[in-house]
């Protein structure tokens, strides 16, 4: 039998609790690591034809690439690659879309303001990772609820 616990990219720990298929020593030990690799690339206990949820960073390249060359202005798109490089993926480009979460989100707003950003800017970046989300679930990449984006409260400019 193996007893596993692994801890996953956004920091909890999986139990995984199995009987080897092969009876041995050796060979519970080679089907623990198949199955911690398993768990870590996100295909354990998907079966063969299922997809498995890509990561932020891997969708996001591809959003800038189809979506937000063909929809968006130049000097957009080249926001959004600026946005992206900025902060969104350093915190979030590791997990899987479906492992972004309101406890990431906040995390990240929490993160971005210690380090002496502003409200307007990070508002400007939640809406990207707003849309890259939103397109994910359009294209079927995403199946769970998306997380809760609240915005930060900005001071109103004295001239419109």
């Amino acid at each position: 039998m193996i007893d596993a616990h692994i801890r996953l990219p956004n920091g909890s720990v999986m139990r995984v609790r199995k009987t080897s298929p092969v009876q041995s020593k050796r060979g519970a030990a080679q089907y623990e690591r198949e199955v911690r690799a398993a768990v870590l690339d996100g295909t354990w206990g998907k079966k063969k034809g299922e997809r498995s949820v890509p990561t932020f960073a891997d969708f996001a390249a591809r959003f800038l690439d189809t979506y937000a060359t063909t929809n968006n202005r130049p000097s957009t798109v080249r926001e959004k690659r600026r946005a992206l490089g900025r902060g969104l993926l350093d915190e979030l480009g590791r997990l899987r879309l479906d492992r972004i979460g309101t406890r990431e989100v906040e995390a990240f707003k929490a993160r971005r303001k210690n380090d002496g950003v502003g409200p307007k800017t990070i508002n400007e970046e939640l809406a990207i990772l707003g849309k890259i989300l939103r397109y994910a679930e359009e294209l079927g990449e995403l199946t769970t609820p998306l997380p809760k984006l609240r915005r930060l409260k900005t001071i109103k400019p004295k001239l419109d």
